[in-house]
């Protein structure tokens, strides 16, 4: 028999949830489950209260228990299955869809889990079922953000690229921001043998184009018009957006630069993709073998990491033995700026540009002057970078072992004319963050007099070192 406080119970958790006090609706719905530990609803808005309050364990459990009582209810199907595919587990994602959509074949809500979840596994069907549902309800489906975004990550394809241009011919098919990117992205880079109607395809999109500040849809956009040589206002709104939300209250290096004689530099590269500058295609191995692995050590120390998902080939890896080399991926976490930081690079040195989603790593300024090349396709702007560097004269070996030289000149010349260069602190980077972590350990522990020590000791050699 059902306690007579369950109806109450439930009423009044579904009160808090819908005013969006969470815990105390979570607390209701226990409440409720004492009375009726099989209520399906209850399990299911229990599930809902879990995930609002990030406890995504709780709520997949909250969910599974009411299937386990009623496995045809389509509302915990459909969240269970928005839980999976938010965690990446695709397949499983799309299991939970298609349950939901044998009891109700054209449930929207699983239609559309359906399709996102195909998309981020790589299935091609995932385009049909897209079509089906922009052919019934274009105008949610364009202003959803996690399809633009699945449909960003989504690799290149012909039904990528056909689903696309659907939407290009279609009047307030593509309303979010990284969504109408994509679409201008699709129509800079179509195969028209004709440039001058691509340019007015692709500005009659621009037209079309609401007032945005979303940094990837900036960024696509900026690459998209700089094949064009017209990019240069968008890589600017980019710079600006990302500087504005990353850009650090404290610089993150050390206010004195560490010892070491020799300048620290570090490349940014994509060596998946040609570096194009001043209208040349360089390769990028021939860059890293004959500028970067020449540098002559007591005077450059250099540094690579990779902003794509390539890989070195044998003979560009064999030239690079002793440098260090790491790989960021295509789109760094800009928290790993301060973990750059801490090797307190004199230079970095942008070679992939915009390609990479690299805007709020730049911003938050990991090493203390940033620089490119004027003229690379896709070029950062102001203030993510502030310097460049001369072109080479051509993209031969000889001409890049010559630029190499020509780099290093530019480098130490603009390095040494600034003060940080000659205050030095004792200690190197590694033995300086080294004394900073041990000194907040000590902290951590309770040991506050050897902290106090410590903290000293960093001050002594960083004086102006706020958090110490």
């Amino acid at each position: 028999m059902i306690d007579a406080d369950y109806g109450r119970w439930l009423s009044l958790g579904q009160a808090h949830q819908n005013a969006g006090r969470s815990i105390d609706a979570m607390l209701c719905y226990r409440q409720a489950l004492k009375s009726n530990r099989h209520a399906v609803i209850v399990q299911f808005h229990l599930g809902e209260v879990m995930r609002d309050l990030g406890r995504r364990d709780d709520a997949v459990a909250a969910w599974a228990e009411a299937l386990k009582w009623q496995p045809q209810h389509v509302p915990s199907l459909v969240a269970l299955g928005n839980m999976l595919r938010e965690g990446g587990a695709w397949l499983d994602a799309a299991a939970q869809y298609r349950r939901a959509l044998a009891l109700d074949t054209r449930l929207p809500a699983a239609r559309r889990g359906l399709a996102l979840a195909l998309l981020g596994a790589g299935d091609a069907n995932a385009y049909a079922e897209l079509s089906e549902l922009i052919e019934v309800d274009a105008t949610t489906l364009a202003d959803d953000s996690d399809f633009a975004t699945a449909l960003a990550r989504a690799p290149d394809s012909p039904e990528k690229r056909d689903l696309l241009e659907r939407i290009s011919r279609m009047d307030g098919a593509a309303a979010s921001p990284l969504l109408h990117a994509l679409v201008i992205e699709h129509a800079a880079g179509s195969n028209s043998n004709d440039r001058h109607s691509t340019r007015e395809r692709v500005r009659r999109l621009l037209d079309r184009l609401p007032s945005i500040d979303d940094p990837e849809a900036l960024r696509r956009i900026a690459v998209a018009t700089a094949r064009a040589g017209e990019g240069r206002a968008w890589a600017e709104k980019y710079a600006m957006v990302c500087a504005a939300r990353h850009a650090q209250p404290v610089p993150l290096q050390w206010p004195r630069r560490t010892a070491g004689d020799a300048l620290r530099v570090t490349y940014l590269i994509a060596p998946g993709s040609p570096i194009v500058m001043g209208g040349m295609a360089v390769d990028p191995g021939a860059y890293l073998r004959n500028v970067v692995a020449r540098h002559p050590r007591e005077r450059v120390l250099p540094s690579v990491l990779i902003v794509d998902n390539s890989r070195l080939d044998g003979a560009t890896a064999t030239a690079l033995a002793g440098i260090r080399v790491g790989t960021l991926g295509p789109a760094p976490d800009p928290a790993l700026a301060r973990a750059l930081a801490e090797a307190d690079d004199d230079v970095l040195i942008d070679l992939a540009g915009m390609r990479a989603a690299t805007g709020p790593l730049l911003a938050a300024r990991p090493a203390r002057t940033l620089w490119t090349y004027a003229t690379l396709l896709g070029a950062h702007a102001a203030p993510l970078v502030s310097r460049t560097l001369p072109l080479p004269a051509s993209a031969s070996e000889d001409a890049l072992v010559a630029h190499g030289e020509a780099v290093e000149h530019a480098l130490l010349h603009a390095s040494s004319a600034e003060s940080w260069f000659t205050e030095r602190s004792t200690p190197g980077p590694a033995a300086m963050a080294a004394d900073w972590r041990r000194a907040v350990a000590e902290h951590q522990a309770g040991d506050f007099d050897e902290a106090i020590i410590r903290y000293r000791g960093v001050l002594a050699e960083q004086p102006a070192f706020a958090p110490a």
